[in-house]
């Protein structure tokens, strides 16, 4: 039997999985797992390319981004605080934690070292790259809004 396609205006199956898979490879530092999300999406792009498959579009323009991670440290309303300024963001293949991420998950390898402190404050990177502890949650925002722009 054949079904009809539908990508939009919800995200279909296939795209969805792409990005599940995609940023559990990005949350686990899995070479493995990012290929595989690469070779599920191949096909299916050149199965629809012009079909206004905005999924699968998507997908393969998050496959194409880095990862961003904010780790949350601290207790307190502070914390929380930052806690929902990094939710909040729109930023793509963003991957959350409160304090250090039990296993399989990792912290990114350039906080490894500094990770764990009480105060509360977020640890932004990307990719590789990370920046400054941030203490206040406006300045969280920014950080994450001027990830993608």
């Amino acid at each position: 039997p054949t079904y009809p396609f539908e990508d939009q205006p919800h995200i279909g199956a296939g795209p969805a999985a792409v990005r599940a898979l995609h940023r559990w490879a990005l949350a686990t530092e899995s070479e493995e797992l990012a290929r595989a999300a690469r070779r599920l999406w191949e096909p299916m792009a050149a199965r629809t390319g012009g079909l206004f498959s905005a999924g699968v579009a998507l997908a393969g323009a998050e496959l194409d981004l880095p990862g961003t991670t904010v780790i949350v440290e601290g207790e307190g309303p502070e914390a929380d605080a930052l806690l929902k300024a990094a939710w909040s963001s729109p930023q793509p293949n963003l991957v959350v934690f409160r304090g250090s991420p039990p296993p399989p998950f990792r912290l990114p390898t350039a906080v490894r070292s500094v990770a764990g402190g009480s105060t509360a404050r977020a640890l932004v990177c990307v990719g590789v790259s990370c920046r400054a502890p941030i203490t206040e949650p406006r300045e969280l925002s920014r950080s994450l809004g001027s990830v993608a722009g």
